[in-house]
């Protein structure tokens, strides 16, 4: 009997050493997973968001918002912050429930929000449920003056016809010519100078405006939007349809190259397409405290600030702007006149149809056929 309880009694101890032995449990790493643009969250600013909360940032990059659409749309995409364009695509992906409702006690930031974006980004989100404006700008072209001239004296810059009309091109061809892989801007931009409505659906309009672009295809030089910055900046490109923000780019990195080259933006006279990308937090996001604390951070004054220095992107921060250089707060390309405010047009949701539409003739422009 007195073997069996000393049995007993060694087992016990063995077990109780074994559990103070028990390795604690791993610490789940804090994180946040970002999807967006390159060039859209300074580097300085996401190690001081890491820096305060704890949180690593995971930052992976897309380079058109149809890529965003499909991940989210798939599910369980991993993210936990995403940045979609208010409309289109933030517009039909609501009705989608691909984001969840924005709690905005847990944004303290959220006063320092332009109103008038707010109303600008309630077109596509009514009453502002679901996401906050984090850029703005215009689509339009980028271009370096100088070596244009050279090839077009008489060359007008405030005109899709530099680009559309096939006897600049062809004049082009040899310094470079890019357009951004976007079918929602280019082929509005090109029914606009054909003088058609910008946003029609009739496929006779579409077709009308791929045929104009096949006409300027064999002077193309790329069809992307990442890349179109490094172009220009470098001399690949001297001619090329995209961003606002992607000519300040161009321009700083061009100085810092110091090759003498200066990048200028214009917005078309045909059509003033104006764009807003947003920050929202996808419906399954796996870390949607961090996501808010996010956003938070990027929505104070400083870092909205720092962005639109650092990329030429108009914010959506009303505080940011007194901390904005007057170089960068005054210049029209980045923040445009109140006469060009006044004529933006939003692209709107036009259906899944035309979605299609425009995206196969745009496949096909693409590919030469």
């Amino acid at each position: 009997m007195n073997l069996y309880r000393k049995a007993i009694g060694l087992t016990a101890i063995a077990l109780s050493f074994c559990v103070l032995m028990k390795p604690a449990p791993v610490q789940a790493e804090e994180v946040v997973n970002l999807y967006s643009w390159a060039d859209y969250f300074p580097e300085a600013t996401i190690k001081a968001f890491e820096q305060e909360t704890g949180i690593k940032v995971k930052y992976d990059t897309f380079d058109s918002n149809e890529v965003l659409e499909t991940k989210l749309s798939a599910g369980a995409s991993g993210y936990d912050v995403v940045v979609p364009n208010a409309s289109p695509h933030l517009a039909r992906q609501i009705p989608a429930k691909l984001y969840q409702p924005l709690d905005r006690a847990k944004l303290t930031q959220y006063g320092n929000i332009d109103p008038e974006l707010l109303q600008v980004l309630a077109k596509a989100d009514p009453g502002n449920t679901y996401a906050v404006p984090w850029m703005w700008g215009t689509t339009g072209l980028m271009f370096n003056r100088a070596a244009i001239l050279k090839r077009i004296p008489d060359a007008r810059f405030d005109s899709m016809a530099l680009l559309l009309d096939p006897a600049n091109a062809a004049k082009l061809k040899d310094c470079g010519i890019g357009i951004a892989d976007s079918p929602g801007e280019i082929i509005p931009a090109t029914l606009a100078y054909l003088g058609k409505p910008p946003y029609s659906t009739a496929q006779a309009d579409i077709d009308a405006a791929a045929a104009a672009l096949r006409q300027i295809i064999p002077f193309v030089k790329t069809f992307a939007t990442a890349g179109q910055t490094n172009g220009l900046a470098e001399g690949e490109l001297c001619l090329s349809f995209g961003f606002s923000g992607d000519a300040f780019i161009a321009e700083n990195r061009a100085k810092e190259v110091g090759n003498g080259i200066t990048i200028d933006y214009a917005v078309p006279r045909e059509l003033t397409v104006a764009w807003v990308d947003t920050l929202a937090i996808p419906a399954d996001a796996p870390h949607a405290g961090n996501a808010y604390k996010f956003i938070d951070f990027m929505l104070r004054a400083k870092s909205a600030a720092d962005a639109t220095t650092a990329y030429g992107f108009a914010s959506g921060n009303k505080a940011a702007l007194a901390l904005l250089d007057p170089a960068i707060r005054d210049n029209p390309r980045i923040y445009p006149s109140q006469q060009s405010v006044a004529q933006m047009v939003l692209t709107p949701p036009l259906g899944a149809t035309y979605d299609r539409a425009i995206n196969r003739s745009w496949t096909a422009i693409k590919s030469g056929q």
